[in-house]
């Protein structure tokens, strides 16, 4: 059955001596593979509407059972200019792209949440909001879902409500008596606190307030890999390109 369906490109990966693997995600039907043919010609008239951070409209037979499909056509939606002639916000746009990939859950109804956070991600990204505020907000966000968001309404251990650090082996604030980690400061803990309980939906509202804070993204990548296992490859570019600049 021909079927179309709107695509974010994650990633692709070259097969055969010129077809190319597309990993896109979708609100219909999740994570999808895809197999474009020829598309690493010179001639190829796809090669340049399934490029990472860009959202395409996908044609192609839809059969029950199968894990990739033929890509029969494609259009493009949206290009991202921004995202593939700037290095730092391609950074980010490559980031939100990983994990969209490797936390994507197999469940279309949580998938298609992942797909409307990685549209708006790339979206602000794109309009030039602040890149790492987008990250933290996008990857609080994802935590969520996951049901591993930090626990910022009091110490993770006792419960005390006077917190002086966030540790992200124990996934959340403590508070000095539980805490031999280095203490933040006031606004630091309000700001981690905001992004967590704000995600990407009260962007407008926090960003005036609080930008984010490299310390912060790292923090929150620690805690995903802690907690399920995932290590986010281009989190080391990321944060070279904005400098080291933690824990303000």
């Amino acid at each position: 059955m021909d079927e179309t369906v709107d695509a974010l490109v994650l990633k692709q990966v070259d097969y055969g001596e010129a077809d190319l693997i597309v990993t896109v995600l979708t609100k219909e039907y999740g994570k999808m593979s895809f197999r474009a043919r020829g598309a690493r010609r010179m001639k190829s008239r796809n090669a340049g509407k399934i490029l990472p951070c860009m959202k395409s409209q996908f044609r192609f037979d839809l059969r029950e059972g199968k894990t990739m499909f033929i890509l029969k056509g494609v259009n493009s939606l949206k290009t991202y200019p921004s995202l593939h002639g700037d290095l730092a916000k391609s950074a980010g746009g490559s980031l939100v792209a990983e994990v969209a990939d490797a936390m994507s859950m197999g469940d279309p109804a949580i998938d298609s949440v992942v797909f409307s956070l990685v549209e708006t991600a790339w979206d602000m990204v794109e309009e030039g909001k602040d890149i790492v505020s987008v990250i933290c907000l996008f990857l609080c966000d994802v935590m969520r879902l996951h049901g591993i968001a930090p626990q910022v309404d009091g110490c993770v251990r006792c419960g005390c409500p006077k917190v002086v650090a966030i540790s992200a082996r124990e996934g959340g604030f403590l508070c000095d008596a539980c805490s031999n980690l280095e203490p933040r400061n006031t606004f630091a803990l309000r700001r981690f606190r905001m992004f967590v309980k704000g995600g990407l939906h009260y962007a407008d509202k926090i960003m005036p307030i609080a930008n984010g804070n490299l310390g912060d993204v790292e923090t929150l990548a620690e805690m995903i890999h802690y907690h399920i296992g995932i290590k986010i490859k281009t989190l080391a570019l990321f944060i070279r390109l904005f400098g080291v600049e933690k824990n303000a």
